[in-house]
């Protein structure tokens, strides 16, 4: 089974529809045939315009019931002239890691998941999702981006007045919901505290987080949107990580054992919200 570490090799490129398309491409299609490999059959789910080439990839598991879908996502591509280690191919590679330990099996409640393209620029990808599922009336039980998932630092930074409830160390990470969403985020966080040695801390904000814009910046918005409860997982960001949206976001700067850990704890935290024991 490839590792996280074989995974980032080749995700860490820039991958920009800008300066990188061919790159971008080649991500694209990487991930297609990952998510094939593992037996998922993949849609491919075009966005408008300049974006076309860059479809969202969708990978359904089907319930053994009736119910809500839970959608897991992570975006593909990164900033300009950015290799993208954390942002974003940390979480593409958790999000692979949990699609490998879900392959063949059968949860109580269907799962979606998601390689969304193009959320540097405006979200574009996980917007078309929300707003298709929207549009077809479907039930969503939760979404969980998975946002930077893989630096660690003896540094963090929070927004204003927040530091005074938090850990001074950038080690743990965090659970971002809006209020709407709570009782989603209590379940998820949870799940993922069965990890030993996962610190995770939750946050949950009024008005779909536009109290703190920064709290809205991952694919998880769209879904709050659209009424949807979602969270997002990240290692907050430029909060903690100095390389966000640089040329020095590279694989020898992420915190690989933290990683596999916020991978294993997305497999248990979805194991529990799904019925699906793991």
């Amino acid at each position: 089974m490839p590792s996280l570490k074989s995974d980032l090799e080749w995700l860490c490129v820039p991958r920009s529809p800008e300066l990188e398309p061919e790159a971008l491409a080649r991500v694209r299609d990487r991930l297609r045939d990952e998510l094939r490999s593992m037996g998922y059959a993949v849609e491919e789910q075009r966005l408008d315009g300049d974006a076309a080439p860059y479809p969202n990839l969708l990978a359904r598991l089907e319930g053994s019931e009736d119910g809500p879908l839970h959608v897991v996502g992570a975006h593909y591509d990164s900033v300009p002239a950015s290799p993208g280690a954390d942002d974003n191919a940390s979480a593409v590679a958790a999000l692979l890691h949990v699609m490998r330990a879900f392959a063949g099996t059968r949860p109580r409640t269907p799962i979606v998941f998601a390689a969304y393209s193009l959320e540097e620029y405006g979200f574009l990808g996980s917007r078309e999702h929300a707003r298709s599922l929207k549009a077809a009336g479907a039930s969503v039980g939760g979404m969980v981006s998975l946002e930077m998932l893989g630096y660690t630092s003896a540094a963090q930074d929070y927004p204003p007045g927040l530091g005074w409830f938090y850990p001074k160390e950038g080690r743990f990470i965090a659970a971002v919901a809006d209020w709407a969403s709570r009782p989603f985020l209590a379940r998820w966080a949870e799940g993922m505290r069965l990890v030993e040695g996962l610190d995770v801390q939750t946050l949950s904000a009024p008005g779909a987080g536009l109290i703190l814009p920064e709290l809205r910046l991952s694919d998880h918005s769209p879904f709050w949107d659209e009424g949807y409860p979602a969270l997002m997982l990240t290692d907050t960001s430029f909060f903690r990580n100095p390389h966000y949206h640089l040329p020095s976001d590279t694989l020898d700067t992420l915190d690989l054992g933290f990683l596999a850990k916020v991978a294993d704890g997305v497999v248990r935290a979805l194991g529990r919200v799904t019925g699906l024991a793991t």
